[in-house]
């Protein structure tokens, strides 16, 4: 086999155990944050790792990839039940902190989910302030839109009108010159 693979075998060895005893320091409640912190990073690294070594198995002919991702197959499954275990360490460490919480805590939890609910209904307000708010601009829009073409409408048959208004006003007053001057009508 590969000294490469080997190498990251042995990484691999070296990961699995320094999360194996963090996971130890975690359970005890000592440094809870930072052996949280440090495990994360662990667990990145190894995942980082086990990303290099697939790409190195791919390098091999068929029949050392078949033994090699055998073999880093079990690796994989390490890493996988020793995450599953972080998570539910630190889930139970949240749990056991918000249970265990004293009744002032919880007075103070339950006021800000009080105070996050009512911002909610707040903010739903708003949204629907903002929605009614731009249908009633949407006709508003609409109906001065109307009240334009009802306009121009008035402004083209007022024009229509002035314009007859004139000529009826000139055939009048040339009538009445004729009138005056030839004396046609009577």
């Amino acid at each position: 086999m590969s000294e490469i693979f080997d190498a990251y075998c042995d990484d691999l060895k070296f990961l699995a155990t320094d999360l194996k005893n963090n996971l130890e320091v975690l359970r005890s409640g000592e440094n809870f944050e930072s052996a949280r912190k440090t495990i994360q990073v662990v667990l990145d690294q190894s995942t980082d790792l086990v990303k290099q070594v697939e790409v190195e198995v791919r390098g091999h002919s068929s029949q050392e990839r078949r033994v090699l991702t055998e073999k880093l197959k079990i690796y994989k499954d390490e890493f996988f039940q020793l995450k599953q275990e972080f998570d539910s360490v630190v889930f139970q460490s949240q749990k056991s902190q918000l249970v265990g919480k004293s009744g002032e805590d919880r007075g103070r939890m339950l006021e800000t989910n009080e105070k996050m609910r009512r911002q909610n209904e707040i903010i739903e307000n708003c949204k629907r302030t903002v929605a009614e708010t731009e249908e009633i601009g949407i006709e508003t829009i609409a109906e001065l839109q109307n009240n334009r073409e009802k306009i121009e409408s008035a402004r083209a048959k007022g024009q229509e009108f002035h314009a007859v208004a004139d000529d009826a006003d000139k055939r009048l007053k040339s009538m009445w010159f004729r009138h005056k001057t030839w004396g046609l009508f009577g």
